[in-house]
């Protein structure tokens, strides 16, 4: 019977558990790890109010909209809320007026979840499992100035016709260090497995580290290639991503967006896209296409192509902070498939649009005058637990520390 690899171990520097590891970052580029009740309860507790905060109403989540790759966003298949930690605390929910108990109790979880999961992260970070020296950490964004981890929280949707949308997040690999995916409340996270040529499921009560492009740079292990598949019923997931520095704008120009998307919430308009058949990765061998379709995306009235294009992109592809490849220099700016040359050009109003199969996005002149006919996503709605879970004692204002995880 193989031996069970526990976070805890791990931290506590077990050289069996962690010479497995390696092996299996090595060659998959993933791992399945078992979390103490402690740390799967807390987890759990703080799904309970990112579902609740994910129930409100679109103009409430909207004050925490800053652009497409921060903050929270809405596609017509998932509920995204990004935050970026440490000195960053983005988005600084704590300056916002809170109107409901939904947003208070988003909040406190937010920031506890937030240190929470920066100690664990810096400490697998330098640990000998990834065996960094002080010259590699220089790339990553957990050191230096800004210390900075990038947490998700996502609400993939229900309902979401499995048929013509088979996948919520179509297989790619992500382009930092790496992940550890802490909750997921249902069925449909795959890992790629390069050796067998096949797919694993994230089984359930079970968490993931799994290697982004900097291992393989820094450490010579294998980035995991994984999706996410329609499951039909939805899911909500929590992640932890130790990123490049490459990944983060500065805090100057995340509050100049943050304003700037403020002013322009109240004015937007519906534009139809016409997609061609693309191809938006090979990771594994098996090209990943969608047919011919029409998507309507709410974009500012006086926006740019850009704004339609990061909504695509987190439609049919990777977004922008999960790539294929890291840049080369530490200045170097991310790349992505469609925002690979940022497109500033004013949408002027117009309304019907068509991305070619090279990603170009250019107005559709040859598109019907009349409405096309699309069904917008459905607004979901969470019944109120009967009992909101308890928080365990002291929760609230802990001051956490790995010793906890050692018992």
């Amino acid at each position: 019977m193989q031996t069970q690899i526990t976070l805890n171990k791990i931290l506590n520097n077990d050289e069996t558990t962690l010479k497995t590891v390696r092996n299996k970052l090595k060659t998959k580029g993933w791992c399945f790890i078992k979390f103490s009740d402690y740390v799967s309860k807390t987890a759990e507790i703080y799904s309970e109010d990112f579902k609740n905060f994910f129930s409100l109403k679109p103009q409430i989540k909207e004050k925490y909209s800053y652009n497409y790759n921060i903050g929270y966003y809405d596609t017509s298949f998932k509920q995204h809320f990004k935050f970026l930690t440490g000195n960053y605390n983005v988005p600084d929910t704590r300056l916002k007026v809170f109107n409901t108990k939904e947003e208070q109790n988003m909040n406190q979880s937010a920031n506890e979840l937030s240190n929470f999961m920066d100690e664990i992260m810096k400490k697998l970070t330098l640990s000998p499992l990834f065996n960094l020296t002080k010259e590699k950490t220089k790339y990553l964004s957990i050191f230096g100035d800004n210390k900075a981890g990038l947490l998700d929280v996502v609400n993939y949707k229900p309902n979401i016709n499995i048929k013509t949308n088979p996948y919520f997040v179509t297989e790619h690999v992500d382009p930092g260090l790496f992940s550890m995916n802490i909750f997921s409340s249902a069925s449909g996270m795959q890992f790629f497995d390069p050796e067998t040529k096949s797919w694993h499921e994230l089984p359930s009560n079970c968490g993931v580290i799994f290697c982004g492009q900097a291992a393989k740079t820094l450490c010579g292990f294998t980035p995991a290639v994984h999706r996410v598949l329609n499951n039909g019923i939805g899911r909500l997931s929590i992640w932890y991503e130790v990123g490049v520095k490459s990944q983060l704008q500065s805090k100057d120009k995340i509050k100049k967006i943050a304003k700037q998307k403020s002013l322009e919430r109240e004015d937007k308009i519906e534009v139809n896209v016409k997609i061609e058949n693309t191809k938006f990765n090979e990771l594994t061998g098996i090209p990943i296409s969608t047919d011919i379709k029409h998507k309507i995306y709410t974009v500012p009235k006086n926006g740019t192509i850009y704004d339609i294009k990061s909504q695509i992109e987190f439609d049919f592809g990777p977004p922008m902070s999960k790539v294929v490849s890291i840049p080369k220099k530490s200045d170097e700016k991310v790349k992505s498939f469609m925002l690979e040359n940022k497109d500033d050009t004013k949408i002027n109003n117009i309304k019907n649009w068509k991305l070619t199969t090279n990603g170009v996005l250019m107005p559709d002149t040859l598109s019907s005058s009349k409405k096309l006919s699309v069904v917008k996503p459905k607004t979901i709605s969470y019944e109120q637990p009967k009992q909101h879970l308890s928080r365990y004692n002291n929760l609230s204002n802990r001051m956490l520390n790995l010793d906890i995880l050692r018992h």
